[in-house]
């Protein structure tokens, strides 16, 4: 009788040990599927953090490219500016000096 007590409390423990191994397993295969879906997430997050950068990136070319633009009219007008002073000075000059020439006639 003792004896297959003994047996049966070893059976006992052998099928809760083997119980614990396969909730252990189940437990972790549950994770191991967790962590491949979340490496999933995370690789969809970088594709389209990817294509954000590449969009970003080709704004700021635009960017760049309109702003070369800009400076460029900007030295323009500037040129333009200096010419327009610089005949406007002549003119002034030239002005003065008819109005001397007019004087002297007079």
């Amino acid at each position: 009788q003792a004896l297959s007590e003994n047996e049966l409390a070893l059976g006992q423990s052998a099928t809760a040990a083997t119980e614990t191994q396969q909730q252990a397993v189940t437990f972790k295969a549950l994770r191991l599927e967790e962590m491949r879906s979340e490496d999933r997430q995370v690789s969809q997050q970088l594709v389209d953090l990817s294509a954000e950068r590449a969009d970003l990136e080709a704004r700021l070319v635009i960017v760049c490219r309109n702003l070369a633009q800009l400076e460029a009219k900007r030295l323009n007008m500037e040129e333009q500016r200096a010419a327009f002073e610089e005949a406007n000075g002549v003119v002034v000059e030239q002005l003065g000096a008819g109005a001397v020439e007019v004087e002297q006639q007079v």
